[in-house]
């Protein structure tokens, strides 16, 4: 689908990779991003006030202090096991988002979900660049980065559309799911 809009000059790895990669991306984006516009239906499911909720969001964003220490990290091991790696913590942590019980536990597991998505969006950048020109780059990198609006526009709708179905806990339970098939997908297939 992607890979339209690369042309041979890319390496056929590549365009092969650039369409998984950004759903997997959609997905990483949608766990990431789905808090926020449903903070008072969290609030509300946990009997806690929307100031404490809001204040366990915070704390999630707090785990954004630790990507320098996450970029060292996640540049030792090979792309593909960052990539995958990254989506594994994704996925457990929006699992461990799902089973919250309570502001705290929900913070922590907000925070390492951050932490998470920053050494996924490092593998998938450091793999890109590997294997990409630098006059190239901004081409396949956009196409990997349509996913921060495609997040919003279908996954956090879908986990929206869930939520109201069911439970905010499913919503996560979703994306978690869609995460840990993203990586099964990309441990097998990409190079």
């Amino acid at each position: 689908m992607l890979s339209a809009r690369l042309d041979t000059s890319y390496a056929p790895e590549v365009r092969r990779a650039i369409t998984p990669l950004t759903i997997a991306k959609i997905g990483a984006n949608s766990a990431y991003r789905f808090a926020p516009p449903f903070l008072a239906t969290i609030s509300g499911n946990m009997h806690a006030s929307l100031p404490a909720v809001g204040a366990a969001l915070a704390v999630g964003e707090l785990g954004g202090l630790a990507a320098p220490i996450l970029g060292r990290i996640a540049a030792r091991a090979t792309r593909r096991t960052t990539i995958c790696g990254g989506l594994l913590a994704l996925s457990i942590a929006a699992t461990g988002c799902a089973a919250s019980r309570n502001i705290y536990q929900l913070g922590v597991c907000l925070a390492i979900l951050t932490m998470a998505k920053i050494v996924f969006d490092v593998g998938v950048i450091s793999w890109l660049s590997d294997r990409v020109a630098y006059e190239q780059r901004g081409r396949a990198v956009g196409l990997t980065e349509t996913a921060w609006a495609g997040s919003l526009f279908i996954g956090v709708v879908i986990m929206g559309l869930v939520t109201g179905a069911t439970s905010w806990r499913w919503g996560y339970a979703v994306a978690a799911v869609a995460i840990i098939c993203c990586s099964a997908f990309l441990r097998q297939h990409l190079p």
